[in-house]
């Protein structure tokens, strides 16, 4: 709403000078503390930097004929000012992930999953029911040994009990262009585990030490919300805004599924649809309408391996006790 409003702010305002805001092209958030630069006939007359509260207005009283934006983690932007907008698009420069660098990896570790930009506008609530989860295969010709699961929280309000659950992805169905997940039998689920207030956002749980992935062999993995605890150790219901939340991350794969939310039923759908999918054949439809890079995102979970050596001898799978 607030991008909304500023926009409108930004168009009605333009009789009284050149008005605008900078926004990050790949989430559509505002950034703020961006230095611009104007400029007639290459020589420098004004130079600022973007306000954090509302749009930047630039005074009619100012003869320049071209400008430039610049902020140390996007790349510089120059424009004449015949083209200038109302809104700045900027590019991200270098990407982050839990306010981390992602840089080479100085080990033999092997990553299953993505690690791009958080998008902080879209988050999930935890749920104790499937109501969402990711599909991650094993695309080497090799086996490979799971070591560790890492996912990222928003503020813990209060003591947060959950499970992680690897379960069996069967076969997905088609149903008007749309992919639904055949979710099977949990191959393996975590014990109960905690996230209490404290905590840092980035969580890592380590993988027992013969849980392995077979080449193309899929699995589907799901948080699930076991319960909320108050400070003194009883179970307690909150407000959605109190709850655990996983935070999501800007996405190019196709591995996402979630139930819908039906607007006639006010329920939840029965089947998981696959929500990038979802989204591309939307834009595929109506190429007129332009979706926001941010709007193809997915849970911020990673798995990290290594190759098995030497191969392992194929084991039976099996469940965490209830």
């Amino acid at each position: 709403m607030f991008r909304y409003l500023l926009l409108f702010f930004c168009v009605s305002n333009l009789s009284f000078g050149q008005v605008f805001i900078t926004i990050d092209q790949d989430t559509d958030e505002f950034i703020e503390d961006v230095n611009y630069t104007l400029y007639k006939d290459r020589g420098e007359v004004f130079n600022g930097v973007t306000l954090s509260d509302r749009p930047t207005e630039i005074s009619q009283g100012l003869l320049y004929d071209s400008i430039t934006f610049s902020r140390v983690d996007y790349e510089t932007l120059g424009l004449l000012r015949k083209n200038i907008d109302s809104v700045i698009y900027l590019k991200k420069r270098i990407f982050y992930l839990d306010e981390v660098v992602v840089g080479a990896k100085q080990d033999k570790s092997i990553t299953l999953g993505e690690t791009n930009r958080f998008v902080k506008r879209i988050y999930s609530n935890l749920s104790e029911d499937l109501d969402e989860g990711l599909v991650f295969t094993n695309t080497l010709p090799y086996v490979l040994q799971l070591d560790k699961i890492v996912f990222y929280v928003k503020k813990v309000h209060f003591k947060t009990a959950y499970k992680i659950n690897f379960s069996e992805m069967k076969k997905t169905t088609l149903n008007y262009g749309n992919q639904y997940a055949n979710v099977g039998d949990v191959m393996y689920a975590t014990d109960t585990l905690y996230l209490n207030p404290k905590d840092n956002r980035k969580i890592e749980v380590a993988l027992p030490p013969d849980w392995y992935l077979e080449p193309d062999k899929p699995v589907f993995v799901w948080i699930q919300l076991l319960g909320y605890y108050d400070e003194d150790g009883h179970k307690t219901a909150l407000e959605p805004e109190m709850r655990t939340r996983l935070r999501f991350q800007l996405s190019d794969n196709l591995d996402y599924y979630a139930k819908m939310y039906n607007v006639k039923s006010k329920n939840l759908t029965e089947e998981l649809i696959n929500i990038n999918l979802l989204h591309t054949n939307y834009a595929f439809s109506n190429p007129s309408v332009k979706l926001a890079n941010s709007t193809f995102s997915a849970p911020a979970i990673v798995l990290y391996a290594h190759k098995a050596e030497p191969l392992p001898v194929k084991h039976e799978n099996v469940s965490a006790p209830k």
